[in-house]
């Protein structure tokens, strides 16, 4: 499954060592993360994304996305607008908020009324159960498509 996740880039670097557990629980779980940009951060702790494409990039990698999951224990006009971006196009988003930021949650993103999507309050002694528990109850996407053939 491709998952796509993400945080505000203004409070990231002090929690990559959140983002490499989810991301090698994923791994561990046959899912792979879409967001490149993450992913070379991981790896180097300096990396500044100098693409001038990133925008088309980003949103074309999310909407070919299984699930968007997005910490969002640090305000940020970007998340909210790729969680919006993920509703609109059927994919399923779960927000992830650490206990000691729930006040940081935007009232718009407290308030989405969305089968598709979900809030979940963690520290780092239940991110793998939260994350374990979530995506085994997830079931991938189906697309439907319906065509119409005019004779």
């Amino acid at each position: 499954m491709k998952i796509y996740v993400t945080a505000s880039t203004e409070n990231i670097q002090e929690n990559l060592s959140i983002f490499e557990k989810i991301l090698v629980l994923l791994q561990k779980q046959d899912n792979s993360n879409s967001n490149v940009y993450l992913q070379h951060l991981l790896q180097d702790k300096n990396y500044k994304n100098g693409d001038k494409d990133i925008y088309s990039k980003t949103l074309s990698t999310v909407a070919k996305s299984d699930l968007l999951l997005v910490d969002i224990s640090y305000p940020s006009i970007s998340i909210g607008f790729l969680i919006e971006r993920a509703i609109s196009l059927n994919i399923p988003v779960i927000c992830l908020c650490q206990d000691k930021c729930t006040k940081n949650i935007s009232t718009i993103i407290k308030r989405c009324k969305s089968d598709s999507f979900k809030i979940l309050k963690y520290n780092e002694a239940n991110i793998e159960k939260i994350i374990t528990t979530e995506l085994s109850n997830f079931k991938k996407r189906k697309i439907k498509l319906n065509v119409f053939l005019e004779a």
